[in-house]
C-alpha cells in the first residue's frame, strides 16, 4: 500500500459490528403480539422449532450453490406454512425480528477508524452477506452511531447471490464511482472477503484477529485489530 485509497468497503459482521447473540425464540415470540391469526395456538417454541427444519432442508442447498435468501422470503415460506397472519408488514416483521432476537456491539476501535477515513474524504460502504436488508443494517448502525459514515450498504439477500461473487462486488464499485485498483475492502471471511474482493481487482485487507492460517492464500494485507488500520491510514497521508 503506497497510496490512500478513494474508497474502502467494509463488511458488516465480524468487522463493523460483533454479533454477541442470536436468540429466535425471543424475536418470534414479539412477533406473536402482532398475530391477528393463529390457527393451530401456535407458541414461539413451536414456531422455532418449525423454522430450524425449514432452515436445515432448505438453507444449506442455497448457501452450497452461493445462492442467498431473505428472511422477509424465510418468514413468509415459515408462517404461511403455519397458518399465522400477523397485523404487520413483511418489512416490519424483519425489522421487529432483528430487534428482539439479535444483540451486537462495535468491533474495538471501530469508531474511530471510519471517522480517521471520513475525515480524509474517503467514500465508506458495505457490502455484507447477510439474510437480513440492507434498511435493517443501517437501522442497526444507527443505534451505534455508526450509519453516518456509510454511503451506501449492499445486503447480498437483496441480490439473491452472496460474496465472493464478483457481481456482487462489481455492483459495489459501481456505487463507490471509483476504478477497482482504487479501492480497499476490509473483511474477516477469507473465502467470502478476502478471496472475493482479491478476484474482483480490489485490494484485500484480512483482520485476522483469530490468526487463521490458509494454504496458498491471495495477496492481501492482515491485520488484528482496527488501531492497526488507523495507523497505516496515518501514515499515508
Amino acid at each position: 500500500m503506497k497510496k490512500l485509497p478513494n474508497a474502502i468497503i467494509f463488511d458488516f459482521g465480524g468487522t463493523i459490528l460483533k454479533e454477541e447473540c442470536f436468540d429466535a425464540i425471543n424475536g418470534n415470540r414479539n412477533l406473536l403480539k402482532y398475530c391477528m391469526n393463529n390457527t393451530y395456538n401456535l407458541n414461539e417454541y413451536k414456531i422455532t422449532e418449525e423454522a430450524q427444519k425449514i432452515d436445515s432442508e432448505i438453507i444449506p442447498q442455497l448457501r452450497n450453490n452461493n445462492f442467498e435468501f431473505s428472511i422477509i422470503g424465510f418468514q413468509n415460506l415459515l408462517f404461511h406454512s403455519l397458518g399465522l397472519k400477523f397485523d404487520l408488514s413483511p418489512q416490519d416483521l424483519e425489522f421487529k425480528f432483528w430487534e428482539h432476537a439479535t444483540k451486537y456491539k462495535p468491533i474495538e476501535d471501530i469508531e474511530e477508524l471510519l471517522h480517521e477515513i471520513d475525515k480524509r474524504n474517503i467514500t465508506i460502504g458495505i457490502l455484507s452477506n447477510n439474510s437480513f436488508s440492507s434498511n435493517v443494517i443501517r437501522m442497526e448502525l444507527y443505534k451505534h452511531n455508526l450509519s453516518q459514515y456509510f454511503k451506501f450498504i449492499l445486503s447480498s439477500c437483496e441480490y439473491g447471490i452472496g460474496k465472493p461473487s464478483k457481481r456482487l462486488f462489481d455492483i459495489a464499485v459501481k456505487k463507490t464511482g471509483y476504478k477497482n485498483e482504487d479501492i480497499w475492502y476490509v473483511g474477516d471471511t477469507y473465502y467470502d472477503d478476502i478471496y472475493g474482493s482479491s478476484n474482483a481487482g480490489i485490494f484485500p485487507i484480512w483482520f485476522n484477529n483469530n490468526n487463521e492460517k490458509i494454504e496458498n492464500e491471495v495477496k492481501c494485507y492482515k491485520i488484528k485489530s482496527m488501531t492497526e488500520l488507523i495507523s497505516i491510514i496515518k501514515n499515508l497521508t
